[in-house]
């Protein structure tokens, strides 16, 4: 793990091992003071401080692969999309890690990013079906699936980011080579 300032400066190169994480997919930071690692080899989850000290890990479910964590502040809750069977699920983190699915279709193919917008709605990078699905947490229903940006360059085929602001929110599409903009 490469760690920098806010100004771009390195500051170190931390090693995972001593924290037993071999290969580590996804990270996130949560109650503004812990970081959150899914490690891919051996399926659970580390949760580190920020001096990268261990303080627990735990193991939801073998077998899974999540390409993606939104952590949300309000609920205490750690949103993940699971890549291989294309799931949603979410671990209630102040509750000894219960896990629910929340969206356990066929629906997704390839899902790699999940963050949250201003309300209760989750978005969700849906790489194998070319879209971005608005899913409401509260209805537990699809808003809406969005195929194409504000700024008409085309359909999304390959949306590998989604980053929310107070009016927009913007999709990389890895094979557009684009970034698009949805309201």
């Amino acid at each position: 793990l490469w760690r920098y300032d806010l100004k771009g400066n390195h500051l170190e190169f931390i090693s995972l091992e001593k924290n037993n994480i071999s290969n580590p997919c996804s990270i996130n930071i949560f109650e503004k003071d812990k970081i959150v690692i899914f490690d891919s080899n051996s399926f659970h989850f580390h949760i580190l401080d920020m001096n990268l000290k261990s303080i627990e890990n735990f193991c939801i479910k073998p077998n899974i692969l999540i390409s993606s964590m939104y952590y949300d502040d309000a609920s205490k809750s750690l949103y993940c999309v699971e890549k291989i069977n294309g799931s949603i699920f979410v671990v209630e983190m102040d509750n000894n890690f219960q896990f629910n699915t929340i969206v356990s279709d066929d629906s997704l193919t390839n899902p790699n990013w999940i963050t949250k917008d201003g309300s209760e709605t989750l978005l969700i990078a849906d790489s194998g079906n070319h879209r971005i699905i608005q899913y409401n947490i509260k209805t537990k229903k699809n808003r809406s699936q969005l195929e194409y940006g504000r700024n008409g360059n085309g359909k999304v085929r390959n949306p590998s980011c989604i980053i929310p602001s107070e009016k927009y929110f913007y999709v990389f599409d890895y094979e557009n080579y684009l970034i698009q903009v949805f309201d």
